[in-house]
């Protein structure tokens, strides 16, 4: 499932030509950052010390052309300790396309959504979720994004959008190791009739 999420990824990164038309000016407008750092220990309260977290970060924005865009943000990490092995673990944070207008606008991918107003302890916040075992440095990098669909409008001083969000992904939480119980985390799955607007 990931490396089709990947390979999405690098298609929307490219630019789309549509045949027998002359092709208009297109920015993909590509960054990334390598990031490492060291941590005396992990998120996973257990006892294994010395950790280095190395990762890629990688974010495109091409810009399709009459009103349509793209979007696309994932990582790569190795953050495996000193003297333990592993392997690197990816995600796709965000990949989606959109149109929009002057008070129109249509998405469907991969999205993060930050929903209401809250810093760090918001309980609103339940549209997309978050890893809080990754050994990030910036709490907001924790995010993951899931898949939806949405439409806005905009009035005058303010804008209605409605969500669908057919995939259904749960927070990651640290659970330490007990012997004897098993913990299942992250069992993702697909959900129709699941719905937001505001």
């Amino acid at each position: 499932m990931k490396q089709a999420w990947l390979a999405l990824f690098i298609l929307m990164s490219a630019p789309v030509l549509a045949e027998d038309v002359p092709p208009a000016p297109q920015t993909v407008n590509p960054t990334g950052s390598l990031r490492t750092g060291y941590w005396s220990s992990n998120r996973d309260l257990d006892r294994t010390q010395n950790y280095t977290p190395t990762s890629l970060w990688l974010k495109a924005a091409p810009d399709l052309g009459d009103r349509w865009y793209a979007r696309g943000e994932g990582w790569v990490l190795d953050e495996r300790p000193l003297v333990h092995g592993g392997r690197p673990r990816a995600e796709l944070r965000e990949g989606y396309v959109g149109w929009r207008d002057d008070r129109l606008e249509f998405t469907a991918g991969r999205r993060i959504i930050a929903w209401g107003r809250a810093d760090r302890i918001n309980p609103t916040d339940v549209i997309t979720t978050r890893d809080y075992t990754r050994l990030f440095a910036e709490d907001d990098d924790q995010r993951r994004g899931s898949l939806m669909m949405t439409a806005s409008y905009a009035f005058e001083d303010m804008t209605a959008t409605a969500f669908w969000l057919p995939e259904f992904r749960t927070n990651i939480y640290p659970v330490p190791k007990v012997a004897g119980l098993a913990v299942r985390q992250g069992a993702d799955r697909l959900r129709a009739k699941q719905f937001a607007v505001r």
